[in-house]
């Protein structure tokens, strides 16, 4: 299901600001700030009213989609005529979009106070975790690229359009594997200049787990046997991002490969072994989590390379699942301010969906020693 279109400038001027000329104001909170697919959502809807709103009701709209967009240069050429030109890509998708009323005034409005309107909902199953990117492209032949999965919590005013106020809702992708340690092994020829064989390489690598939170580090530990003729110069750990933006239409993709980090250790001689090379990768904050959605995938794997000169490397690939708070998801805050004494809160929550947050036989079970994760996981 693709996302309703939207045509022309989206002006933005006294909307979505949080408050208005009068001095009112209108935030959405989170009780914390990040969740995974299933997981009960709670919050609130705090208003602060300086001077009379004149409001039917207060509602909020819950709302999850993905985008993938570019533009790409394509040549033509025609008899002997040749031309370049900009071709649109697109692909988008609502997961769902939900409203509910808060509070309705019966005509009366908000007088001077401070409302507080909590609310809790049930995020669905089968969620892509959060993602954006704007910009970056790897080619002077890609412009005005956007890739975003994104969750949206939005409180509005129906009856006085001078104010709304949203947050963004981090979701992680939910582990559907167990998080156990992995070892993996390569067995490679050495070839120089890619057609003289001098001899085999063995390479063996063992990670501490398969999952990691922004901010840890890889422990990695590495074996090699080289009986190859030739020295290896270095072994190499590289975390890798593949961003893939799909055109709904079938009519092209984007496809990025970078290195975003990596750390560097000791080779091997020729007729050399070591065991038990210890290689930590630190993991950077300020990542994009993991994300596959239709058009908007972002994968991660650690590479384990043993870089021979002049001769195609000996790598061991391991993908992982990786959650990586983004810029953006701050709690908003309201500049220092006198509040109106009088408190408004309703004793019960609005529950915007009736299904139950899974329960803890759902939750993938993991080793113990790992921290804890949102949902009863561990990663």
């Amino acid at each position: 299901m693709g996302r309703e279109k939207k045509h022309g400038k989206n002006s933005k001027k006294g909307k979505n600001k949080g408050h208005d000329d009068n001095g009112n104001r209108m935030r959405v909170i989170l009780d914390k700030g990040h969740f995974i697919e299933g997981e009960l959502i709670t919050g609130r809807v705090e208003l602060e009213v300086q001077t009379p709103v004149m409001a039917h009701e207060l509602m909020i709209k819950f709302q999850g989609y993905e985008k993938a967009a570019w533009e790409e240069e394509v040549t033509h050429t025609e008899d002997d005529r040749t031309w370049s030109e900009w071709e649109e890509h697109e692909g988008d998708k609502d997961f769902f979009k939900e409203k509910v009323t808060l509070f309705q005034c019966a005509g009366q409005g908000f007088a001077p106070g401070t409302w507080i309107y909590p609310f809790q909902l049930t995020l669905p199953m089968g969620l892509p975790g959060s993602f954006y990117q704007k910009g970056g492209e790897n080619s002077a032949s890609v412009k005005d690229l956007k890739g975003k999965v994104r969750y949206k919590i939005k409180a509005k005013l129906s009856g006085y359009k001078d104010m709304q106020a949203k947050t963004e809702v981090m979701v992680f992708e939910r582990v559907d594997h167990a998080v156990t340690p992995e070892a993996k092994m390569k067995e490679g020829q050495v070839c120089c200049l890619c057609c003289i064989p001098r001899g085999k390489v063995t390479l063996t690598a063992r990670f501490d787990k398969n999952a990691y939170i922004a901010g840890e580090t890889a422990q990695i530990l590495v074996d090699c046997r080289n009986e190859s003729g030739v020295n290896i110069d270095d072994t190499v750990c590289k975390l890798m991002c593949t961003i893939t933006l799909e055109d709904e239409h079938g009519y092209g993709s984007y496809h990025d490969v970078s290195t975003i980090c990596e750390s560097k250790f000791p080779g091997c001689e020729s007729g050399k072994t070591f065991e038990n090379l210890y290689c930590p990768l630190p993991i950077p904050m300020g990542i994009q989590p993991s994300s596959e959605a239709k058009y908007v995938e972002c994968k991660y794997h650690i590479d384990i390379e043993a870089q021979v000169p002049w001769a195609p490397d000996i790598e061991i690939h391991l993908p992982i699942t990786l959650y990586a708070p983004l810029a953006g998801y701050d709690v908003p805050s309201f500049a220092a301010a006198p509040p109106p004494q009088m408190l408004h809160q309703p004793t019960t929550p609005v529950d915007m969906y009736a299904a139950a947050p899974p329960s803890q036989q759902e939750m993938v079970s993991q080793p113990a020693g790992y921290p804890q994760y949102p949902g009863g996981g561990h990663v």
